[in-house]
């Protein structure tokens, strides 16, 4: 029997797959968060590359999560929404890589707005091109099923013996 909190935990981090791969994903996460962190001149480097490493991960789990509540199931989102995402990721993207070399120490401490908001699309995006292939698939499935049931339908008239 499945208990709520164990269903809030499906519903957040999805698969036990997921975890897994995040596990995974999060050894190169931490290696270019290192060498960001080294390049804006913090202290405590690998504390600070852990913590962000840590954040990004949930940021992608909480936008998957959001994702979920915004959007239907059955429901297929146009490509704009898509290409939307994915510009501003990469803006976010952008501004992360620019803005903490330039300027004063209080800017440079800014750089976890664009992370959060990278990551925050980042899952998004990951659960809307996911759930739009499973709702193409579900489509492909069903005309499939129509055309067998069609052709059914054609070769006991032709034979109904």
């Amino acid at each position: 029997m499945t208990t709520a909190k164990n269903q809030w935990l499906t519903s957040f981090f999805g698969k036990d797959l997921y975890i897994y791969l995040s596990f995974l994903f999060c050894i190169p996460i931490y290696f270019v968060f290192e060498t960001y962190v080294q390049a804006i001149q913090f202290h405590e480097v690998e504390a600070v590359a852990g913590t962000l490493t840590f954040f990004f991960i949930i940021g992608v789990f909480t936008g998957r999560y959001l994702s979920q509540l915004w959007i239907s199931p059955t429901q297929l989102l146009p490509n704009k929404y898509l290409i939307g995402i994915t510009v501003l990721i990469i803006g976010c993207l952008i501004w992360l890589f620019t803005l903490p070399f330039q300027g004063s120490t209080a800017i440079r401490q800014t750089f976890f707005i664009p992370l959060s908001i990278s990551s925050l699309l980042l899952g998004v995006l990951i659960k809307i091109v996911r759930q739009n292939a499973q709702q193409q698939l579900r489509e492909a499935q069903q005309v499939a099923a129509q055309s067998r049931s069609e052709l059914q339908l054609l070769q006991s008239q032709l034979s109904p013996h």
